[in-house]
C-alpha cells in the first residue's frame, strides 16, 4: 500500500496595508511577550495598585464645610485630606468633576475665589501640631481641635489676576478651627 503525500498551500494576500498590519502584529506580540515575561522578583506585591498609581492623581474641594477636627475624615472613599505639597502643581492632577465644589465659570477645573467665597479649603501643612495664626503653620493642632483659640491653614486659587503677575499660585490664609470650611 502506498501512502499518498498531500501538500497544503495557504496563500495570504496582504495587499497594500499587509506589511503595516504584519509589522503591527509583530510589535504587539513582542511587547506582550516582554510584559508577560516579567520575573516574580520584578513585580511589586500589589501590581494593580502600582498600575493605578501611575495615572495622574485626582483631587477635589468638598461641597460641604467641616470643622477643623472633622477635616481629616471629610473626604470621599479613595481620597484623603491633602498636604499643600501634594497639590502644589495642579497641572499634573485631575480635578474630580463628580465630587467637586464648583463656581459658575470653573468648567472642569477647581473654583477660584477668596476665602470668604468658600472656595478655599483646609490643607495639611506637613508640620508639627500647631494652632498659630501663621498660614502654613496653623493646622488646628494637627486637625484634632475644634476651638476658636486655634487656627488652621486654608488655600485657594486666586480670582483676581491683576493683583499679581504670578497666576496659578495657591493663596493661603488661616481660620479659627471652630468655623467650617471645605477640605
Amino acid at each position: 500500500m502506498m501512502i499518498r503525500k498531500r501538500e497544503v498551500v495557504i496563500e495570504v494576500a496582504l495587499g497594500r496595508l499587509g506589511p503595516l498590519i504584519l509589522l503591527s502584529v509583530l510589535v504587539g506580540l513582542l511587547t506582550l511577550n516582554t510584559v508577560a515575561r516579567a520575573e516574580p522578583s520584578q513585580m511589586t506585591a500589589n501590581t494593580a495598585s502600582s498600575w493605578a498609581e501611575s495615572f495622574p492623581g485626582r483631587y477635589y474641594l468638598t461641597r460641604n464645610n467641616h470643622y477643623g477636627d472633622e477635616a481629616p475624615t471629610a473626604c470621599a472613599d479613595g481620597y484623603h485630606m491633602a498636604s499643600l505639597w501634594e497639590i502644589i502643581d495642579t497641572s499634573n492632577l485631575i480635578y474630580d468633576t463628580n465630587l467637586r465644589k464648583i463656581a459658575a465659570d470653573s468648567g472642569n477645573g477647581p473654583p477660584a475665589g477668596s476665602w470668604a467665597s468658600g472656595f478655599y479649603g483646609c490643607v495639611r501643612t506637613g508640620g508639627t501640631a500647631d494652632g498659630s495664626l501663621t498660614p502654613g503653620k496653623g493646622n488646628c493642632q494637627a486637625w484634632t481641635i475644634n476651638s476658636g483659640l486655634d487656627f488652621g491653614t486654608l488655600v485657594g486659587l486666586p480670582n483676581d489676576w491683576t493683583a499679581s503677575t504670578e497666576i496659578g499660585i495657591w493663596k493661603a490664609a488661616t481660620y479659627e478651627c471652630n468655623i467650617t470650611f471645605p477640605v
